[in-house]
């Protein structure tokens, strides 16, 4: 949790700010910084179940903030976690190791944003409490019982790989099989 501190503190003024200051467009994903804006841009471009996901979140009350970033001591290659519950909108945020490759990039942007629509569907996960309890009930424990797992996520992942290698971008051909991900 401390080591979580940093970045929270760091996103309490855009937490505080308000949707409306945060995002004049109201997108419930929100890049903080070029390497996500980019790599949101990527596979919203590559990806129809990251278009699909995108547009379930948006009419729900979840704000997910993206960050590509270092790996972390756990190396874990993405990672979502619950911020706060303020004003009738919960705040998320998504971290994505930005030294994977960048097709894989992608496919971890659409397996945690699954779990954002898992939260989202799921009113009532308001702090890290009930965040357990979801994934408790929904999800796969990791061997030490700290992280949780859904299939539905595993599978959104396969599905995005499988776009962006088959070149399929929302069922058209065409499509790109390069998510230009700049490191």
């Amino acid at each position: 949790m401390w080591r979580s501190l940093p970045v929270l503190v760091a996103l309490v003024p855009l937490i505080l700010s308000g949707p409306a200051h945060a995002d004049p467009a109201g997108s419930r994903v929100r890049p903080l910084d070029p390497p996500a804006v980019r790599l949101l841009d990527a596979a919203t471009r590559s990806s129809q179940t990251v278009r699909d996901l995108l547009v379930a979140l948006q009419p729900s009350d979840v704000i997910v903030y993206l960050v590509r970033t270092m790996p972390n001591s756990e190396r874990h290659h993405a990672n979502l976690h619950f911020l706060a519950a303020s004003g009738g909108v919960r705040y998320l945020r998504v971290w994505i190791d930005r030294w994977n490759p960048p097709l894989d990039q992608v496919a971890l942007l659409a397996h945690e944003l699954q779990h954002a629509v898992e939260i989202a569907e799921s009113p009532w996960v308001v702090d890290q409490a009930t965040l357990r309890r979801l994934y408790l009930r929904i999800g796969l424990p990791s061997v030490d019982g700290r992280r949780f797992e859904t299939l539905a996520a595993q599978q959104v992942e396969r599905q995005v790989l499988g776009e962006l290698l088959n070149g399929m971008a929302g069922g058209r051909e065409g499509g790109t099989t390069k998510a230009a991900v700049p490191r």
